[in-house]
């Protein structure tokens, strides 16, 4: 067993390799696997991120929550007008491929939809949601509400225990450029200082591994190799994204 693609998209990057061309924007959350079992995940960085040290998906704004549906939708409806509150601002497109989950009504609560796209959302504004797919429930305006979160792909930052984990880059990652995150599989991880021994079940605290104490968090791999404090080793990651 080689080192072999066998499942990947039309992405031309590798997984050594960063890039700021914006056509991969429509791919994020790619997947490209090895024969070897190794699987990642197209991602962009939010920030300057480090070769080895776990990354999370952005933390989803408290104000993206129980936003209020301004206009009635019909069942097949492809649109949700919603009004935006405090610090729920989003670009245009920045919600693409993120989701959508109905609330505070019978019948809508828990009904669940990818973005598509969005106009621009600022506070004290009306924004549209574009849906890939029809609403299975009307929404009623000034009743339902709903709450949403951009692509768990996209602006990914350091791990902070903040949000899911996404995966780890095999390099160090510029700030707004694209890169392939390992989130399955044999890839580097740090100790966070607590000493770590092969076999030892791990689990993840601010881009750092550390020894799986079976509380808090469920492990997120095993070690390979022993990592001593504050050192790199060898991590056989559980699926991550």
């Amino acid at each position: 067993m080689g080192n072999k693609v066998i499942n990947t998209t039309s992405v031309k990057l590798g997984i050594y390799e960063e890039s700021n061309d914006s056509q991969l924007a429509g791919m994020l959350g790619d997947v490209k696997e090895f024969e070897d079992g190794r699987k990642f995940r197209l991602c962009k960085a939010g920030e300057t991120l480090a070769a080895g040290y776990i990354v999370q998906s952005p933390v989803v704004l408290s104000a993206s929550e129980s936003l209020n549906v301004a206009a009635a939708a019909a069942i097949g409806d492809k649109e949700v007008v919603v009004d935006a509150v405090t610090n729920a601002e989003y670009a245009v497109h920045a919600l693409k491929d993120g989701y959508l989950v109905g609330e505070a009504i019978a019948g809508d609560i828990g009904t669940f939809y990818k973005i598509k796209d969005n106009t621009a959302m600022a506070n004290g504004s009306e924004a549209t949601i574009t849906l890939y797919d029809g609403l299975t429930n009307a929404f009623v305006a000034d009743s339902t509400q709903v709450t949403i979160c951009a692509n768990p792909y996209l602006d990914v930052v350091i791990d902070a225990n903040t949000a899911p984990i996404v995966g780890v880059p095999l390099i160090a990652v510029t700030d707004e450029y694209y890169f392939w995150a390992l989130c399955k599989g044999y890839g580097p991880g740090i100790d966070s200082g607590s000493g770590i021994t092969e076999g030892d079940y791990v689990e993840h605290s601010a881009g750092e591994v550390l020894t799986y104490a079976g509380v808090a968090e469920n492990p997120c791999g095993v070690a390979v190799t022993d990592l001593g404090t504050d050192d790199g080793g060898i991590i056989k990651y559980f699926d991550m994204g």
